[in-house]
């Protein structure tokens, strides 16, 4: 089903509201403001009427335009952010946000919740080490290393145990879940042909996974890491040759290094699986789907979490509902090269992001009656522009 498809069953509160503030396609009821510290307004008993109409005039001018600005951006960018997006149809176009926000939603956080889910059930594909500090120090061993000679009580140092899954066991280990086509070892082969002006050797490298133990029984196997590089498909067309596209990811650390998608399954949870990440994390991802540039084109994502203060988090009730919460995400970064009208197209987003109801993270692919909310405030700015917005709304499958 191509976009304008789409629109004939969905019920966006995005088209009509950053206008008019009413229902968009029929369906949503929605709400939709503009704030810039650029526009201000004094009314001071001592001016001129008519310089006050002109301030109003200008004033007013300037929102509308506004408006249109960030409506035109963030739909062009950000189709997940209203459920929109839809990984399978190449009409539907993928933007930065979508590219970034994909890769965290359906890449590393789905990743970690179903392998976390498959543990139990096919154990023998992961690696034990008693020290995870043998593996962190060398992810790239395939076994663990041989055991250190014993320390005396007073040289040994406390351990810390964890179960690793790494490269293809993953894929045999979620066989069913539609994961056929992604690669969790991204060789250089996997990358030739590819046009960059940076070195493309961070997204080389394989995906692991690690889930560690804990002295509370309670807690232990709770903790799980998403760690290297991997790589899954989509579609995307520009009305030539080429359809299926391929997102290259990697979680790199502030110095380059691997990184890690760090979350855990909160067990006191009363409302089903309440999931928290753990601490900040990025996420690069390379795109190769416009032919306007022989290059490739990255994309950036960067989503903050500190416990007990500011938690970013996803919950899957005991309903169904689900509901992802990124309460600071700074920042989405990415650009579009375009010639026939020369542009870069460099853009960034930050600001917080939720979304509730059914399947936030696939929503095209859910049921009839299907809903979902959104309450999204972002700061867009667009070649040197900010605009800051609030959208809040409903998407409904009919």
């Amino acid at each position: 089903m191509n976009f304008e498809g789409i629109m004939k069953y969905i019920s966006s509160a995005l088209t009509l509201s950053l206008v008019s503030l009413l229902s968009a396609c029929g369906g949503g009821d929605s709400n939709y403001s503009v704030h810039n510290s650029d526009i201000g307004f004094s009314d001071e008993s001592n001016s001129n009427n008519n310089q006050i109409d002109k301030e109003k005039e200008e004033r007013e001018k300037k929102e509308k335009e506004d408006k249109e600005f960030f409506e035109k951006h963030i739909k062009q960018e950000g189709s997940i952010l209203f459920g929109l997006l839809d990984n399978r149809d190449k009409n539907i176009p993928k933007g930065f946000i979508d590219h970034g926000l994909d890769t965290f939603g359906n890449g590393v956080l789905k990743l970690a919740i179903e392998v976390h889910e498959n543990f139990s059930k096919t154990s023998t594909l992961f690696t034990y080490y008693k020290d995870c500090h043998s593996y962190t120090e060398n992810p790239d061993a395939s076994s663990p290393s041989s055991e250190p000679v014993t320390p005396s009580p007073e040289e040994a140092l406390p351990t810390l145990g964890c179960y690793v899954i790494t490269g293809n066991n993953i894929s045999e280990l979620l066989e069913n879940k539609n994961y056929d086509d992604w690669s969790f070892v991204v060789t250089a082969a996997d990358l030739n042909n590819l046009q960059s002006k940076e070195p493309l050797n961070s997204y080389i490298g394989k995906t692991s996974v690690i889930i560690y133990e804990n002295q509370n029984l309670d807690k232990t196997l709770n903790n799980i890491v998403v760690t290297g590089k991997f790589s899954y498909p989509y579609m995307q067309s520009w009305g030539l040759e080429q359809n299926e596209q391929i997102r290259f990811v990697t979680i790199p650390d502030s110095d380059g290094t691997n990184g890690g998608f760090n979350i855990y399954n909160d067990p006191t949870s009363t409302d089903g699986k309440f999931y928290v990440i753990q601490a900040d994390s990025s996420y690069s991802v390379l795109t190769n789907d416009n032919p306007n540039t022989p290059n490739i084109e990255p994309v950036t994502l960067t989503v903050h979490s500190v416990p007990g203060d500011t938690i970013s988090s996803f919950r899957i009730g005991k309903d169904g509902t689900r509901t992802l919460s990124l309460p600071k995400v700074s920042t989405v970064l990415g650009q579009r090269l375009e010639n026939e009208s020369p542009s870069t197209n460099s853009k960034s987003i930050e600001g917080s992001i939720y979304m509730t109801g059914t399947n936030v993270l696939n929503f095209l692919q859910s049921t009839s009656g299907s809903t979902i909310k959104y309450n999204h405030k972002l700061n867009l700015t667009v070649d040197g522009k900010a605009v800051e917005a609030t959208v809040t709304g409903t998407t409904n499958i009919e």
